[in-house]
């Protein structure tokens, strides 16, 4: 005859074995889920849509937006360490194209992908997706702006081909008037202004002059991810920036004359104490040096007649007010 305990005795053991069973499997699933999306993925592709002023006299307003296509081929054995080298070319057919420029070479552990420095031959880190809110990540802007620590404010997660992936939203640099950088990772798409952004940052205008957005995100010919505002991975082309509002077309008419020469100068109202910044960027979205020379109540005078010549874009915040134009630099 049996005791109560002698009947138990089997039941909690199945009921152990069960419990290990579901145990072993959840730590399977977490296992699995916890598997990091690798960025070196062979047969990953970026297409990196920049945007730029590209007027001229007779339509000074125009945009250009140009494609680089960023991708594998190859590799390298450096330290120990198997490096894959990224390519990028402005060609569509990037796997068939010459014009190619090697980029660096990438590699991930875990997490964390670094990048082999081709002038020193130091490894750096290019991404880190385990970050958490609260901790930061090293850009490196020209030589103007430098380094500078953005920090995470913001994760989130995204479904991208049945996989979990993090999503990452940084902190704006100290305040630079009307620019921002608006700096987004997805784990193992890298950043949505390109794959070496942190290691190569700019800064954006709120008037969408100058863009540098990642298309698309491909792997094995296939769109993994792309921005909401591209109809296509591979653009080239110009156009006329919309939005500039009948009220700004009026305030860019009191910056001239245009071409310029030697001085530049910006009718504002300056009777009143305000905070005003100027800043001025040539074609390719790089900032240019300028000297204010004049001032008074009612002007602004600024000295360009060592700067190159081009086509630039002035933008100056006084106050409330927001004024920016085109210029021609003979």
């Amino acid at each position: 005859m049996k005791t109560i305990q002698d009947v138990r005795t089997p039941f909690r053991l199945r009921f152990l074995l069960l419990t290990v069973g579901l145990s072993t499997f959840a730590i399977w699933q977490l296992a699995q889920a916890q598997q990091p999306v690798s960025f070196t993925t062979p047969t990953g592709v970026w297409h990196v849509a920049n945007s730029f002023p590209q007027g001229s006299l007779q339509f000074p307003d125009f945009i250009a937006t140009t494609t680089e296509v960023y991708f594998y081929e190859g590799d390298t054995v450096a330290d120990g360490n198997t490096y894959l080298r990224l390519w990028s070319t402005p060609d569509e057919a990037f796997l068939n194209s010459t014009n190619r420029t090697l980029k660096g070479y990438v590699r991930s552990q875990g997490d964390t992908v670094f990048l082999l420095n081709q002038g020193t031959g130091m490894q750096e880190i290019l991404y880190d997706f385990s970050l958490q809110i609260g901790d930061s990540a090293l850009f490196t802007f020209d030589d103007i702006i430098g380094n500078i620590y953005l920090i995470v404010e913001q994760i989130d997660t995204l479904i991208i081909e049945g996989e979990q992936r993090r999503r990452l939203f940084f902190s704006e640099p100290p305040p630079m008037g009307f620019f921002f950088v608006n700096e987004v990772w997805i784990e193992g798409i890298g950043s949505l202004h390109g794959p070496l952004f942190p290691v190569n940052a700019r800064l954006f205008d709120d008037q969408g002059v100058y863009l540098q957005d990642l298309a698309c995100y491909s792997s094995s010919d296939e769109i993994l991810w792309s921005h909401p505002d591209y109809n296509q991975c591979y653009l080239e082309h110009l156009n006329v920036p919309i939005g500039i509002a009948e009220s700004e077309t009026q305030l860019a008419n009191r910056i001239y004359p245009n071409p310029v020469t030697d001085r530049l100068y910006i009718d504002c109202d300056r009777s009143k104490p305000t905070k005003e910044e100027i800043i001025l960027r040539d074609a390719l979205g790089r900032l240019a040096d300028i000297t204010v020379v004049e001032v008074s109540e009612q002007s602004i005078a600024i000295d360009l007649s060592l700067i190159p010549s081009g086509i630039y874009t002035v933008q100056m915040r006084h106050g409330t007010e927001f004024i920016r134009k085109q210029i021609v630099k003979p």
